[in-house]
């Protein structure tokens, strides 16, 4: 009777589009909804819906703000936005469905399945591309192809594929841990071949369908078209997302409880099996365990895990935090579980400095806190292993950051106008301090990089002795000579093939104004892409591969990449082609 009253006392409804669903006491629901008032005020966040699941149901579910600011239409827990990077969790819910039913399985090599991609290898080392491996984004795929990410007339899987002959894998399997939009979009085309059904229908009546996401769809059409978005104050018609099965999916935060009350249900929801729990359990299992270079974080398949302390008066226990975020342009979401207390919330916004409010550990420990007085802590290593200093004279790399280290005492390099200085210490790693322009000391607390030795490379790695976690972030580099053709391809270069996108320039991610400079620098070659509008500054050092290919240097997402200096001397990079013009 209690929780009918507060039901009844919660539950809002004005017009068509708004929506409050409320079983929390009163004292609860006004800490919640105080918390996100504020944070959406706070940051200019035009619109925001949140839902909560505990014990099998939706216990709130809510929007703060407005989900279309000139028509003053109130943000709801069936406002819809678009998830973004949440939709690679669907993606690999269905190859483990697909597996199940014995269409496929996870250990497959990619090219069972698709034929005709032909990507390059580096070093000529072909090797297996498990489909398991480019779930948990370990397969060593490259990123993204930047060429039409945004556009309203993305081209299809077939012309990705395409692009696909003049790349190569940035990294052998299994080497490092590094996102890949790339890799889930021809997981997606898995799909499509393997159930011989296009991938937005075999979401529909696969996943949508039995978990009644009723309002959910992925490519948005007259009924369903975009949701409305904001730059600051500015509405943006957010063009479509290229890579669908990577970040495509609409959905509303009444239909998002659902997919969670289906992991928290270990594949079950209302009386529909739609995977068995041990797939649930593959899913969330760490994935990353075989990783040449390890890496603290813990991705499954299409999840990421995370372990926290939860604390309830004298009561302590582990848990795991479990989920996905998902960023576009103007987007920004976040789901997060925990199968222990069997409580999930997911956070949808529709704003660009989203991002800033839709932590989903933080709605969990607003709701912790003030339902059960619990506390989550994120479970850190106790200690750091032992460093072993295996520094060497030489030429180094962080990212797009090189520098000569030559003193095993004290380190020097700049990055921009700040000049870093790195002190060694007893416990033989290395201390950095910041000077900006020259005089002004900025300290950096509780981090500090290292020196170590695998299989004959020097790696570098950032030490955050607070956490005690680490991250592989550099290498010293080899001996490497710029190849003929390369030097006489120095130059400047614009862009020749960037597919259109009307919205893109309010975005600022105007591709047809992109250009490409092409330098040799201390034996590498120097790649700086640029141009008004385009949302892209960055430089890039390659080493050779073969007498037209060039990979830029670094670890992680981003990194790896591949240049191609065509036949016709246009260079090829990330589905774009450059034309030299002097």
């Amino acid at each position: 009777m209690k929780n009918l009253i507060y039901f009844i006392a919660c539950i809002t409804i004005s017009g068509a589009y708004t929506q409050e669903i409320c079983t929390l006491d009163s004292l609860t629901k006004r800490v919640i909804d105080s918390t996100y008032i504020d944070l959406i005020k706070k940051n200019k966040v035009s619109g925001l819906s949140i839902a909560i699941v505990d014990k099998g149901k939706i216990v709130y579910a809510t929007g703060y703000g407005f989900s279309d600011v000139a028509a003053k239409t109130p943000a709801s827990s069936q406002s819809m936005y678009r998830i973004g990077s949440i939709t690679k969790s669907f993606t690999a819910l269905s190859i483990m469905q697909l597996q199940a039913s014995s269409k496929l399985s996870v250990t497959d090599d990619l090219r069972q399945h698709l034929p005709e991609f032909q990507i390059g290898f580096q070093k000529a080392l072909d090797h297996p591309i498990l489909l398991r491996h480019m779930m948990a984004h370990i397969s060593g795929m490259p990123s993204d192809l930047m060429n039409g990410f945004f556009t309203e007339t993305p081209p299809n899987n077939a012309w990705t594929i395409e692009q696909a002959r003049l790349l190569k894998m940035s990294y052998a399997p299994a080497y490092s841990h590094s996102y890949s939009n790339l890799a889930y979009t021809l997981l997606g085309e898995v799909v499509t071949r393997r159930s011989n059904i296009a991938y937005d229908q075999y979401i529909q009546q696969e996943i949508f369908k039995p978990l009644e996401m009723q309002s959910s769809f992925i490519h948005p059409n007259e009924a369903q078209p975009t949701p409305k978005s904001y730059l600051g104050k500015t509405l943006i018609d957010e063009p479509l997302i290229r890579d669908a099965a990577a970040g495509l999916i609409h959905s509303n935060v009444e239909d998002m409880a659902n997919y969670l009350l289906m992991y928290l249900n270990r594949g079950r929801f209302n009386g529909n099996q739609l995977i068995d729990s041990l797939s649930i359990l593959e899913m969330e299992k760490k994935q990353t365990s075989e990783l040449t270079l390890p890496e603290n974080g813990n991705f499954g398949y299409g999840l990421y895990n995370s372990s926290y302390y939860y604390k309830r008066g004298t009561d302590s226990s582990m848990v795991q935090v479990i989920g996905h975020s998902g960023d576009t342009y103007t987007f920004h979401a976040d789901m997060k579980y925990i199968p222990e207390l069997g409580v999930g919330v997911v956070l949808l916004t529709n704003s660009n400095t989203g991002n800033a409010i839709n932590s989903g550990q933080r709605l969990l420990r607003t709701y912790l806190k003030a339902t059960q007085n619990a506390t989550l802590r994120l479970a850190t290593p106790d200690s750091l292993s032992p460093v072993k200093n295996a520094f060497q004279p030489g030429k180094y790399c962080i990212t797009n950051l090189l520098f000569e280290a030559n003193n095993d005492e004290k380190l020097k390099f700049k990055q921009g106008p700040v000049k870093i200085v790195a002190k060694k210490q007893a416990q033989d790693y290395y201390m950095m301090k910041a000077i900006l322009l020259g005089f002004i000391p900025i300290k950096i607390k509780g981090q500090a990089i290292c020196f170590e030795e695998k299989s004959g490379t020097i790696f570098i790695k950032a030490l955050d002795l607070e956490n005690k976690t680490t991250e592989y972030i550099g290498y010293k580099l080899g001996p490497n000579s710029v190849s003929d053709s390369w030097r006489q391809a120095c130059g400047t270069y614009k862009v020749v093939n960037a597919i259109p996108c009307k919205e893109c320039p309010k975005m600022d991610v105007d591709f047809k104004n992109l250009s490409l400079q092409v330098s040799e620098k201390d034996g590498l070659i120097q790649l700086v892409l640029g141009g008004k509008g385009v949302g892209i500054s960055n430089t890039y050092y390659a080493a050779t591969e073969s007498e037209k290919t060039v990979i830029t240097v670094g670890i992680g997402r981003g990194n790896g990449e591949t240049f191609q200096l065509l036949d016709n001397g246009n260079i090829f990079y990330s589905g774009f082609l450059f034309e030299k013009v002097k």
